[in-house]
């Protein structure tokens, strides 16, 4: 396994040269926030401004514009996460979660709020990255995020050109490179499907859960194909999201780039979306299409949990897959709306922390999350 150290030099030097896809980027986020590495990284930022212009390829602007990425991650980690919108402005309580985040404390919890002491002294980590490849055999093998393709062998021996899955648990996130160069990002509890080799006259996979895609450009006689939930979609060279989790009452398809046309097979209906559009299909095939921010959909692949426009129950699901916790109401669903963002990299007590300031009365019962 690579070292941390190890991660956040490569990580480092692959930043200065833009090579860092956006999962990348959150993952040397992550690490930049370990204390143990900070002085590794105030060394490795020395160096690139020792060496900067010596090297053709490592210009002071680089190295400028990694550090400002950090000291933005360093930023955001200390930002107040988001506001309630419960009918005015809580400036107090603002202020006073934005103290708690700057300085990482935890405050008493008073008699409103009953927690089981025992669950958050040992606190829940958040989600990381790793996944698992389902050989068409049913054998499966883990993958990390230095094996982002379907291997050609398996000890030894030469993988069958069929059909393999990658699938990721409750808590884990993957990026995927597949054949044709194009790239996927897996969301946590979510899995492609597709062939070792693009055959025929389209690039065909299946997903479930929630994956971004950034599609290769190769010709009009070769199109991208995705399907999920009886909806397919079509590009030719393009970047979207797909969110099709099982508990979701829509498939909502949010297109950030190029173009793609959503048809839903139930309903015999399709519709070709622009940049900035979301299809939500239903169950019975019917279609609507919304004007949405593409980057506050896709926040996740970023690193983050949009809160804006983000119903309670939906923004408590995100929450209960990235680190892996069960939710229950005990009797109603909280009627509050946020706005802003989360950094997925803090741990849950973070989270409850937010939720007491926002009004919301809840118990943590070992991986149990009860809204009160």
């Amino acid at each position: 396994m690579v070292s941390a150290t190890a991660k956040l030099t490569a990580l480092f030097q692959q930043h200065l040269q833009g090579k860092l896809s956006p999962l990348e980027k959150q993952e040397l986020a992550a690490l930049s926030m370990q204390e143990e590495l900070q002085p590794l990284l105030q060394q490795l930022t020395e160096d690139a401004w020792h060496t900067a212009g010596e090297e053709l390829d490592l210009l002071p602007e680089k190295v400028e514009a990694t550090r400002k990425f950090l000291a933005q991650q360093r930023r955001d980690e200390k930002r107040t996460v988001s506001f309630p919108l419960v009918g005015r402005k809580w400036w107090w309580a603002a202020a006073s979660l934005l103290f708690l985040l700057a300085l990482g404390l935890l405050l008493a919890i008073n008699r409103d709020h009953v927690i089981d002491r025992t669950a958050l002294s040992e606190d829940i980590r958040p989600g990381g990255n790793g996944a698992i490849l389902t050989l068409p055999d049913g054998k499966q093998v883990p993958l990390d995020s230095n094996h982002n393709t379907i291997p050609s062998t398996t000890r030894g021996k030469a993988l069958p050109a069929a059909s393999y899955t990658i699938s990721t648990t409750r808590g884990k996130q993957f990026q995927v490179v597949l054949p044709d160069g194009s790239r996927a990002w897996l969301n946590t509890a979510s899995s492609i499907t597709y062939p070792a080799v693009f055959n025929g006259h389209a690039r065909k996979v299946s997903i479930t859960g929630e994956v971004y895609f950034e599609v290769t450009t190769l010709s009009a006689s070769k199109p991208f194909e995705v399907s999920c939930n009886g909806q397919t979609v079509t590009v030719l060279g393009t970047q979207f999201n797909v969110n099709s989790y099982n508990d979701d009452s829509l498939v909502k398809t949010t297109l950030r780039e190029g173009r793609v046309r959503v048809t839903s097979r139930a309903g015999n209906v399709s519709q070709v979306l622009e940049p900035a559009q979301q299809a939500q299909v239903a169950a019975n095939g019917t279609m609507e299409v919304k004007e949405v921010n593409a980057d506050e959909v896709m926040a996740w692949q970023a690193g983050y949990f949009n809160l804006t426009n983000v119903p309670f129950r939906e923004m408590m699901q995100r929450l209960s897959r990235w680190y892996d916790i069960e939710i229950k109401y005990e009797t109603h669903i909280p009627q509050i709306e946020f706005e802003g963002r989360l950094n997925q990299s803090v741990n849950l007590s973070r989270v409850l922390q937010f939720l007491k300031e926002s009004g919301v009365q809840y118990r943590l019962d070992n991986h149990t999350l009860i809204i009160l």
